[in-house]
């Protein structure tokens, strides 16, 4: 909830009243600090990784990574090197936990733990009935907020665009890896039954993919094969990307722009 806020205070900071850009600015820092007992380091990985206060489970890391990319944003708006620390951290426990495919791609697990480096991706369970306890990537809607974190420290000038564009050739090579479907998950090694896999995409909304337009500055197909599979696929999509407000910002950033806001280390 806090990234907009961030978002905005980088996008607009100059322009707002100090009232507001203080307010803004307290709340953030008390989202982040209430959390930031629960970062563990992970030595291995130079990384670290959240463990839940509720049920002492390790967080997937779309969770982590939200939070992550608050504190990318915060550190370029108050210079606490705090936050800084954990944004890459999470991020070198999310780059350690990296499966390299034969594709020339990477994939990465739903919730990786720290033991060991999750070659083989371990079981995780995601919660709906229709889907499997399954080994593999994460599914590709979650990996849509996991990308968050490197894109928000890119944006701050902490993270080489080489490692996003990586991630955006892989999503968009084992996602959509025919031009008119997906693969549920972000691996070409993962394989559901036919029966879980219509069950999955009788689920697929709109506001699944929008965040894969933030990938195309960095791959020059992204776009391109988005295009085409909101086109081909009416029946998932029939109001394009103006159906609701995920698409209507990603079609705000494709028209508008929206990454150009960049703020050096």
């Amino acid at each position: 909830m806090l990234l907009p806020y961030t978002d905005l205070l980088i996008r607009a900071g100059d322009k707002l009243p100090e009232k507001m850009k203080k307010e803004l600015t307290d709340t953030v820092c008390e989202g982040l600090e209430a959390h930031l007992d629960e970062f563990v380091e992970h030595p291995l990985s130079k990384g670290g990784y959240f463990v839940s206060k509720w049920n002492a489970s390790i967080e997937p890391l779309n969770h982590t990574h939200l939070y992550a990319a608050v504190a990318a944003e915060a550190y370029a708006i108050t210079r606490n090197e705090r936050y800084r620390d954990v944004c890459e951290k999470s991020y070198n426990f999310f780059r350690h936990n990296w499966y390299e495919e034969k594709n020339g791609t990477v994939s990465w697990a739903y919730a990786p733990t720290p033991d060991n480096k999750n070659i083989a991706h371990p079981e995780c369970s995601f919660g709906e009935r229709s889907f499997s306890h399954v080994k593999g990537a994460e599914l590709f809607f979650k990996a849509a907020v996991t990308i968050e974190l490197p894109l928000a420290m890119h944006r701050v000038g902490i993270l080489d665009k080489s490692e996003i564009e990586l991630i955006a050739k892989s999503l968009r090579v084992n996602v959509m890896s025919n031009d008119d479907s997906i693969n549920m998950y972000i691996s070409p090694r993962k394989q559901v039954p036919d029966s879980v896999e219509h069950l999955q995409k009788q689920k697929i909304r709109p506001e699944f993919l929008a965040m894969y337009y933030l990938l195309a500055p960095f791959d020059g197909k992204m776009k391109l094969s988005l295009d085409d599979l909101f086109e081909k696929r009416k029946d998932w999509f029939p109001n394009g990307l103006i159906s609701g407000p995920s698409q209507l910002l990603a079609y705000s950033f494709l028209h508008y722009g929206g990454s150009s806001a960049h703020i050096e280390p």
